[in-house]
């Protein structure tokens, strides 16, 4: 959330500075997989895997039946306590993330987000087991973060 409101600072990939802006507007969703996930969060997207904030957080347990539901918002990592920026959005329900990656939210629009995850994307790259690069950027042009009693 904090980087979502502009209220931590994180570290530009292009020019190495700490800023405050808001993170995730104007990012692209930077990896589709066909009718389940949508990810965004790096800042460095076209230049390389794994960008992020500059920083990690800790892993959390999540919210309780986080992908029981299409729309969960769950963290990237590349292993335990490796999360940052980088988050996904599914497209349906998914239980076979539970346990393997943090579920913090939802989706008000899951409708946006199935029609996401079936653009167009580049084939599968060497090593690759899916594509999942999309052929035309897909722009988050602003997050709103509201909290649920």
């Amino acid at each position: 959330m904090a980087l979502a409101t502009a209220q931590k600072p994180w570290r530009d990939p292009d020019t190495a500075k700490l800023t405050t802006t808001r993170f995730y507007d104007g990012l692209t969703f930077h990896r589709i997989i066909a009718d389940f996930i949508i990810q965004t969060g790096n800042p460095a997207a076209g230049l390389k895997r794994g960008g992020g904030p500059g920083w990690t957080l800790v892993r959390e347990e999540g919210t309780p039946n986080g992908y029981a539901q299409e729309g969960a918002l769950g963290m990237v990592d590349a292993e335990d306590d490796s999360h940052g920026s980088q988050f996904f959005i599914t497209a349906k329900p998914a239980r076979n993330l539970v346990g393997r990656y943090t579920p913090f939210g939802r989706c008000d629009n899951p409708e946006i987000v199935r029609a996401i995850s079936n653009v167009e994307t580049y084939p599968a790259g060497e090593g690759e087991k899916s594509p999942t690069r999309p052929r035309k950027p897909v722009p988050l042009r602003r997050v709103t973060v509201t909290r649920q009693p």
